[in-house]
């Protein structure tokens, strides 16, 4: 869930439930009494009589009919919201979300300050973890789609690039060879990144369709080069993904789409 660190508690609010569960409990715990005449009370009590007359029956209809209206109104905020639910069940996230561990984890600050152990670092946890028994596929990525954190980055179709105000963002995620087949990704064009796809390789990036469609348009996004926030090179589009809803099911296509990159 989405900012779910941000559901709690408050007393103003248990405040304000505590004082209406008071007031309604008094309030219709003393309507009957009042409709009751004194005079009559030992005789109605007597004989358990429910008689109303006047103003007492005009007070009866009016709880009568306050309570169905409620209970109109519940049913029908119940059945949107049971609506609701079904048709965010129903919803793909792009994503495997079956089955699957996420864990985060950090490297040890000595080897963070030797560059050159850090690549070898990652690949030998990686390697420990899928040796645990029961795991079937196991690979890293910085963000991790319905969790929180991202990263956007501008990009651009053309060496030429705008100004960074007027270039359009996007989703950036440096992941594993694997990441895209364990996430459960769909591949709708081309090809993941491969294991060969290394860093002294040419630098290929995975695209989902929203970004397709918004950098290339109607042309095959296989192939082209996209130019972004990572150095002066440009990086080639090897393949093409399903959407990610990326926070979320709830939220609708983004305004920017996502790229997935070694």
């Amino acid at each position: 869930m989405p900012r779910a660190e941000e559901v709690h508690l408050d007393w103003h609010v248990l405040l304000f439930a505590l004082g209406v569960s008071l007031a309604s409990g008094i309030l219709f715990g003393l309507a009957p009494a009042l409709r009751i005449p004194s005079r009559n009370l030992e005789n109605t009590l007597r004989a358990g009589a429910r008689t109303v007359e006047g103003t007492s029956k005009r007070l009866h209809s009016t709880f009568v009919i306050s309570q169905i209206a409620i209970a109109v109104v519940l049913l029908v905020a119940a059945g949107m919201l049971g609506r609701t639910l079904l048709r965010v069940s129903a919803l793909n996230p792009g994503v495997d979300i079956h089955n699957m561990l996420v864990a985060r984890t950090a490297l040890s600050p000595a080897t963070l300050a030797d560059p050159s152990r850090i690549q070898a670092a990652w690949q030998d946890l990686i390697d420990h973890a899928r040796a645990v028994p029961g795991v079937a596929a196991v690979a890293a990525v910085d963000t991790v789609p319905l969790r929180q954190g991202n990263n956007q980055i501008n990009y651009s179709v053309s060496a030429d690039r705008p100004p960074d105000n007027t270039q359009p963002l996007t989703l950036a995620s440096s992941v594993t060879s694997d990441y895209l087949q364990v996430a459960g990704m769909r591949l709708l064009r081309g090809r993941f990144v491969e294991k060969s796809d290394r860093v002294g390789s040419q630098s290929v990036v995975v695209i989902d369709e929203v970004m397709a469609h918004q950098a290339f348009g109607d042309r095959d996004p296989l192939g082209q080069h996209l130019w972004i926030d990572l150095g002066n090179d440009p990086v080639t589009v090897v393949g093409v993904v399903g959407h990610v809803r990326y926070w979320g099911v709830e939220w609708k296509t983004y305004a920017h789409g996502q790229l997935f990159g070694f």
